[in-house]
């Protein structure tokens, strides 16, 4: 089996094209920094700190909060800002459905040792065909071409 990391999987074309926001998150995330942005969240919602769109405003400032603490003790670098950590929340998230998605495609499987989908060769390259039909096809109804 072989393993691929998940942005070599969706082709570049399935961004959105033409004006897009300036971009925010910019900075340098750890998986340590990611592992703490995710467990407040976690923390924050069993709390019932959420609202109808997703997190209220102070959270997102708390997570800010709890980084300084991390950020002082390893001096990683700038700090982050809300913004920048809720633009990293939000790539994590897609990601994460991307994955879980993977893993419920018939072929794939999950190494847990290198937390990572796995599947054989030919499996990433039917999945790989695929996709690139499905973004041909969506670019020609939707482009006219």
């Amino acid at each position: 089996m072989s393993s691929i990391d998940v942005q070599d999987v969706i082709p570049a074309q399935t961004k959105r094209q033409g004006k897009s926001k300036a971009k925010t998150d910019n900075a340098q995330w750890c998986a340590a920094e990611e592992a703490e942005l995710v467990l407040t969240l976690t923390d924050q919602k069993a709390m019932g700190n959420t609202s109808e769109n997703g997190f209220k405003s102070a959270v997102w400032q708390l997570v800010v909060d709890q980084l300084k603490i991390m950020d002082a003790m390893h001096r990683k670098g700038p700090l982050k800002t809300a913004s920048q950590v809720k633009s990293r929340f939000h790539r994590l998230k897609k990601q994460y459905k991307i994955v879980k998605a993977l893993r419920l495609q018939s072929g794939f499987g999950w190494d847990e040792g290198r937390q990572m989908v796995t599947a054989p060769e030919e499996v990433w390259e039917v999945y790989i065909k695929v996709w690139r039909m499905i973004i041909l096809h969506y670019h020609i109804v939707t482009m006219g071409m």
